[in-house]
């Protein structure tokens, strides 16, 4: 499957991208893979980066003309955050007009935002944490039994039994890996108006790839999103990809980082990885932050993400926006090798780059 939603790829990549400025700088969108080469960048919004020469001007831009009306307009978002980026209006206008006519009330709005986003970003730390797997290293292989058992329940069609054993014959856990049975037992399990829990992923991975069935990227993309909004973290960060990507939909990063966000929220670790690459490379209108770009390979890496321990080798490696630590690094790289070798959550794979 393309997306890696419930078989994680076998992929190391310790990308070694330069440290940059500081954290207001944009970077790139990626057009593949998250921290692949980049290609395009977020549109600039209108009367945010391309302001006027005055204030006047710049409340113009926005559509708005007295003090309240800016607050109720680029100030909104600011005054009840919920991400990083909702004070970046705010703070484009205090680049812009630093003696401002407005500039105390957004220096007020900023202060509270900055105050508001730390509480919410050291919650979400406290869930990750608490949802993130346990035992990360080991791997559960069924027993015989349990595979006669399984196949049993899946001839009466018992979807949730199907499912699980589809999982098996695709990765080759406790069978010999076969994916055209893999892909008839999917289709078993979560077509003909299945509700079977995790069916949303299979479906929109199946989709994505035209895999059994005709591909169709709105559609997979319509399938993460209604598994997303069930509470199920694999479709959030799949979802979260085909914004990135611009798969079936128009790119979206801020909505991408939202669904890898909630992904990473419920501990599942590729959403922290990916939430980690957007943090690492302060893409618009992500603010950089390479201290929070560590938070989140740290929790990936010790929920079994292999690759996130190879990106987080690298940041104490060059020290970039981090104290560099020599030992960290060594440490980091060498959970990621024993996660590939152990067959953890993910794997390292092949390069380290």
């Amino acid at each position: 499957m393309r997306i890696s939603a419930q078989i994680f790829p076998l992929v190391l990549v310790c990308s070694t991208l330069g440290c940059g400025p500081s954290a207001r700088q944009t970077g790139n969108l990626p057009s593949h893979h998250p921290e692949d080469v980049i290609t395009s960048q977020a549109p600039e919004q209108e009367g945010v980066r391309n302001v006027g020469t005055s204030d006047s001007d710049w409340l113009r831009n926005i559509g708005t003309s007295s003090d309240s009306d800016w607050l109720a307009s680029e100030g909104e978002s600011c005054r009840q955050p919920t991400h990083d980026f909702d004070c970046d209006g705010v703070q484009s206008y205090l680049d812009q007009h630093p003696g401002g006519e407005h500039a105390g009330e957004a220096k007020a709005l900023l202060h509270a935002g900055a105050t508001r986003i730390e509480e919410l970003y050291n919650a979400h730390a406290k869930r990750v944490v608490a949802n993130s797997p346990k035992n990360a290293d080991v791997v559960s292989k069924p027993t015989k039994a349990e595979v006669t058992r399984l196949t049993g329940e899946c001839t009466h069609n018992k979807a949730a039994s199907c499912l699980v054993l589809a999982r098996m014959f695709s990765v080759g856990n406790g069978v010999t890996r076969d994916q055209a049975r893999a892909t008839e037992l999917f289709k078993k399990a979560c077509f003909e108006g299945s509700t079977t829990k995790g069916c949303h992923t299979v479906v929109g991975n199946m989709l994505a790839d035209g895999e059994g069935v005709p591909k169709d990227l709105q559609k997979a993309l319509s399938s993460f999103e209604a598994g997303c909004a069930e509470g199920d973290a694999a479709s959030c960060h799949d979802a979260g990809t085909m914004f990135q990507n611009g798969d079936g939909t128009t790119p979206d990063l801020i909505t991408a980082f939202r669904r890898y966000w909630t992904a990473c929220d419920a501990g599942f670790p590729t959403g922290c990885l990916r939430l980690g690459i957007l943090y690492r490379k302060g893409v618009s209108p992500m603010p950089k932050s390479p201290t929070r770009a560590r938070d989140a390979f740290s929790w990936a890496c010790d929920a079994g993400q292999a690759e996130s321990c190879g990106k987080l080798g690298v940041l104490y490696t060059l020290g970039e926006g981090i104290p560099e630590d020599q030992a960290k690094a060594l440490t980091a790289f060498r959970k990621c090798l024993h996660r590939r070798l152990r067959g953890g959550l993910s794997e390292c794979g092949t390069s380290c780059r």
